[in-house]
């Protein structure tokens, strides 16, 4: 009698906790639904206020920007006062269906920042090869990274760039120069 009584709290304990279980399931995958729509809300209202300009388009660049921060991955190595931020789109969107968010040191030659971005990408660079495609950082129709041996600081002194900028990361036979 006894050990018929303990078989049936026994089973009643484990439906209450794969119960519980599930409960728990559904809380994770209700606060994860809740994550992403409010993340879609807080970015849909960034661009409408960034589109309306004056000083709430500055601020929501200011959001954006930090938002980018936030997400970026990068050298760790690189000083915190010496790092840029960029999303970069990039040409195998097999594996980077997204930009990438990175930062770079205002120090690197653009041959660096490439090599970075390459590994960043997972992209074979054949930069070091003549007469191979090679990669190259757009802005628009803008490549700004020729000539290589240019430093991120000169360009983005020169007002190209600015930091939380969107980049294009392309592969071409030939790319233009900067002008």
């Amino acid at each position: 009698m006894l050990h018929s009584f303990r078989c049936e709290v026994t089973k009643k304990e484990e439906a209450e906790k794969v119960e519980a279980s599930q409960k728990a399931k559904e809380s994770v995958q209700t606060a994860k639904e809740a994550q992403v729509k409010m993340s879609q809300d807080i970015n849909k209202k960034l661009e409408e206020a960034k589109s309306a300009g004056g000083s709430k388009g500055a601020m929501a660049t200011k959001l954006a920007l930090m938002k980018l921060k936030g997400r970026a991955k990068g050298d760790s190595s690189v000083p915190q006062a010496d790092r840029i931020f960029f999303s970069v789109e990039c040409p195998n969107t097999e594996q980077n269906p997204k930009p990438l968010d990175v930062w770079m040191a205002k120090s690197w030659t653009m041959g660096k920042a490439i090599d970075f971005m390459a590994r960043q990408a997972r992209i074979k660079n054949k930069n070091n090869i003549a007469g191979a495609p090679k990669l190259h950082f757009f802005k628009g129709e803008l490549c700004i990274s020729k000539p290589s041996d240019r430093t991120v600081k000169e360009i983005f002194e020169e007002g190209a760039i600015v930091d939380g900028d969107a980049l294009e990361f392309k592969l071409l036979e030939d790319a233009p120069l900067s002008s």
